[in-house]
């Protein structure tokens, strides 16, 4: 199974984009739909930052394309049970959100693989802390609440 292009569209919905590079929530330096280019702050990496001059919204949509494809091959390889096309694109949008290492280690995947579906959605709700001190972030709670929809096929 792979990504649908609504699930492509949920994540650039919930993702955003900027053109210039920017530390996201967990003090990354990212750009465009939440590329990720280092784990640490823009003003560390400056000057061997290849987006300083920024990018297009088309460069953006690329680098989501090709990211995507990353987070698809992860839960395909890491989910054992069947899914929906929603579910599938629902677990694509986690995985693009908390990376690969959180989604293998998540208690999301281990409730998916138990075939406890019922149980997914509580799980996700877990799953809305960042930054550094950790704390709760209004935006993962609404994209989680999202995915939990979408999960559901709603």
């Amino acid at each position: 199974m792979n990504l649908s292009l609504d699930g492509l569209l949920f994540i650039q919905a919930h993702e955003g984009f900027r053109s210039m590079p920017y530390d996201d929530a967990a003090g990354y330096c990212t750009v465009g739909t939440g590329h990720l280019l280092y784990t640490g702050k823009c003003a560390e990496h400056i000057e061997e930052n290849p987006y300083k001059k920024g990018i297009t919204k088309e460069q953006g949509r690329a680098l989501l394309g090709v990211d995507s494809q990353r987070f698809q091959a992860v839960v395909q390889s890491n989910v054992k049970v069947l899914l929906t096309q929603n579910q599938f694109d629902a677990l694509v949008s986690f995985a693009y959100n908390v990376g690969a290492s959180g989604f293998k280690h998540s208690t999301v995947l281990a409730k998916v693989n138990a075939g406890k579906h019922d149980q997914v959605p509580n799980e996700l709700r877990k799953y809305v802390n960042g930054g550094k001190p950790k704390k709760r972030i209004q935006g993962l709670v609404n994209r989680r609440e999202a995915e939990i929809k979408l999960y559901a096929g709603k």
